[in-house]
């Protein structure tokens, strides 16, 4: 990290602004590992729940809310219906509708679908059955990633994440901060 903080400055940029581009950077390679399932490197960030009390369905949509401390990204999760146990399949909170049962839709479809809502100070799991899937969920699984910890070089906070990704996220940071010095120019002297 000291790397990326002097050859940061070096540009003219304050440490407030190099811990933005540090902070860029770790979050953008965190999303890239959950994206492509690679999460090893941020296992120690994945936190694992279940929820055995699920709130009665509506048109084969459940919404619950998840008590998740520091959340940041859904991983995955399954559903128990019956004795079966179906894994969910992540969608858009803007696509919510194209998936839910109605008069006007059947809505068949193998694997129940999961949304999440993150536009309160709660997250909201949204978990549609669909038509062809009969039964009562009984039992919600979910993995989720907890937000890393924000570096910040006055207080000399540094990253949580694995020892092994400190040199990409310099070499993020780095080329960010670079990239945005010549488009823009110095923003401090």
């Amino acid at each position: 990290m000291f790397y990326a903080a002097t050859t940061v400055n070096s540009l003219g940029w304050s440490d407030a602004e190099i811990d933005n581009f540090l902070n860029y950077a770790q979050n953008s390679i965190v999303i890239s590992l959950v994206e492509t399932q690679n999460l090893e490197a941020i296992s120690n960030l994945i936190k694992v729940g279940v929820v055995n009390t699920i709130p009665l369905e509506t048109n084969n949509e459940i919404q619950l809310a998840l008590n998740l401390p520091n959340y940041y990204i859904f991983i995955d999760g399954d559903v128990m219906i019956g004795s079966d146990r179906y894994p969910l399949e992540k969608i858009g909170v803007n696509s919510i509708e194209h998936y839910k049962v109605s008069k006007f839709n059947n809505a068949t479809y193998r694997k129940p679908k999961i949304a999440i809502d993150g536009s309160g100070t709660i997250p909201v799991a949204i978990i549609l059955k669909g038509g062809l899937i009969s039964g009562t969920i009984t039992e919600f699984n979910y993995r989720f990633l907890e937000k890393p910890a924000q570096i910040n070089i006055g207080t000399n906070t540094t990253t949580n994440l694995n020892v092994m990704l400190h040199d990409k996220i310099v070499e993020v940071a780095v080329a960010k901060a670079v990239e945005s010095f010549i488009k823009t120019g110095q923003s401090t002297q």
